[in-house]
Formats: C-alpha cells, sequence, structure tokens
C-alpha cells in the first residue's frame, strides 16, 4: 500500500475546449437530432447538477498502486461530477471523478477491481453514477465471496440485487438494492451527508484496455442499463447456481459497513468464522 498526496499543485486548465463529446452525442448531430448532451438540465437530476466540489486541499489517499500510475486534481467551483468529454482542454489527458467518501469510509481502492469494471461496464455507467450505497454493497459482496473462494461476477450479484433508478425519470444516483427473499448483507448505515460535494479528477492508464479502449464509461452517460435484468437461478449456469446457494447459506450481516470494518480490521479471523458456518 502506498500514501499519495491526492492533489499535486497542479489545477485543472479551464473547460474552453470544443473538443469532440461522447460517441452518443456524436450520433445524435449526424441523426439530425435537437438532443444536446452538454445541456445537462434536460437528462441530469437537480439533485446532482446542484452540489460543487469543496475539496481544495492536497490529501492524503490510500491505494494498491504504484503512486506514478494515478494522478489526483482537484475541480473548479464550476465544474460538475457529470459533466462530459466537451468539458476538458483538447490536450488533456482523459479523467474520471471520484467520490472521496469512497475511499474513506467503503475501502474502495485503485486500481478497481475485475468485478468492479464489469459492473461499470455491464450497467454502462461512471463510476460516480453509482450511489455509495451500491459501492457498498459492491464491497461487500466481493469480500464474501473472497471468504468462500468464490470469483465474484455481475450475474451473481444480479442475483441478490436489483436497481433503483431516480425517481424524477432523469439520470441521477444508481442504487441497488435486496431482492425480496435474498437477505445476502443489510445496507450500508447512511450517516454522511456531504459526500456528494466532496469529488476530484483521476487520470491512469489503467481506466483503458491494451487497445486504448476504456474498460468502463468514464463519465456519465444517457443510455444507462439502470434496468438491466436480475438473474433468476435458472439463468445460471451449474457452477454459479452452487455459488449463489453457497453465498446464500452463509451468516447474515445486518450493515454492510460493519463487514467492512471487520474484514479491514482482520481479514483473516473474518474469513475463518464464516468459513467454519
Amino acid at each position: 500500500m502506498s500514501n499519495t498526496k491526492l492533489f499535486s499543485s497542479q489545477k485543472p486548465k479551464p473547460s474552453s475546449s470544443s473538443s469532440s463529446s461522447s460517441s452518443l452525442h456524436k450520433a445524435n448531430a449526424e441523426e439530425g437530432s435537437s438532443f444536446n448532451i452538454l445541456n445537462y438540465e434536460s437528462w441530469v437530476s437537480p439533485e446532482v447538477l446542484e452540489p460543487h466540489s469543496v475539496l481544495r486541499q492536497q490529501i492524503q489517499l490510500t491505494h494498491n498502486s504504484s503512486k506514478n500510475e494515478f494522478s489526483f486534481f482537484p475541480c473548479s467551483k464550476e465544474e460538475r461530477v457529470c459533466w462530459q468529454h466537451k468539458h476538458k482542454d483538447e490536450n488533456e489527458p482523459e479523467f474520471i471523478y471520484m467520490y472521496k467518501f469512497l475511499f474513506e469510509k467503503l475501502s474502495i481502492s485503485l486500481p478497481f477491481s475485475k468485478f468492479q469494471c464489469d459492473f461499470l461496464a455491464t450497467l454502462n455507467v461512471a463510476p460516480t453514477q453509482l450511489h455509495p450505497q451500491t459501492w457498498g454493497y459492491m464491497k461487500a459482496f466481493e469480500i464474501l465471496c473472497s471468504c468462500v473462494g468464490i470469483e465474484p461476477s455481475v450475474s451473481k450479484f444480479l442475483y441478490f440485487f436489483s436497481f433503483q433508478s431516480c425517481a424524477s425519470g432523469k439520470a441521477g444516483w444508481i442504487s441497488a438494492r435486496r431482492r425480496p427473499g435474498r437477505w445476502l448483507v443489510g445496507p450500508f448505515d447512511f450517516t454522511c451527508r456531504y459526500w456528494k460535494n466532496k469529488f476530484f479528477r483521476v487520470r491512469s492508464s489503467f481506466f483503458f484496455d491494451e487497445g486504448g479502449n476504456p474498460r468502463f464509461p468514464l463519465h456519465w452517460t444517457t443510455d444507462r442499463v439502470v434496468s438491466y435484468h436480475t438473474f433468476e437461478i435458472e439463468q445460471l449456469n451449474e457452477v454459479e447456481r452452487d455459488e449463489v446457494q453457497q453465498l446464500g447459506r452463509l451468516p447474515k450481516f445486518h450493515c454492510a459497513a460493519d463487514l467492512i470494518k471487520k474484514f479491514n480490521e482482520n481479514r483473516h479471523a473474518l474469513m475463518s468464522h464464516i468459513c467454519k458456518l
């Protein structure tokens, strides 16, 4: 583990570029559509558009990789977490937004795990489009899988959870919720009120595969797969069926935060306790 300053002294350049936006914006322009992805009020919830980031100071971030693999930058007061590619200098490398809360309270680290990358790619969403509650469920699911030697996957996660989108019908934070009768872990005890206004930029080559393609959406999407169907037992293969049934027999944790805390404090004791039951 290495400690890296979250913000360097360099600040992002003003967003005065006229560079290309997302592929969706290009497609709509070619089709003569009046839709403009930069008209955020037309497709993004007001709750998302209201907060700006208050992070200005240098802080420490602990992550699993070399400090040279990730660069961290504060956001301007005008910047919003849903801003698109076009809101950057044309010569500036790509980046993602991240919430500080995920690192401080949920032990999310960089680089993302394969499961986390697959999750974002499957739902076609950027990291900040997921509500922290969803990240909490994802982290808890990974921990439980690791305790019993099961590889976490999106299909197995969707056997236990479904998704709830923004009530306004516009793009908002996507929340996972437990499916009735399929208790695995309880929700995160969500007491933090100020996570929405603490986000920053992260740049890294990790966000791209060997072919230079993003591993998952880097910025908020309009064609997110919120209604992505859940998985019933008959839709899983034989191995997956056995694995979700094994997960379903594990002791129930009433709060994802408690599970994450126990894992961080003594993962070997937690794994031994679970395996004995």
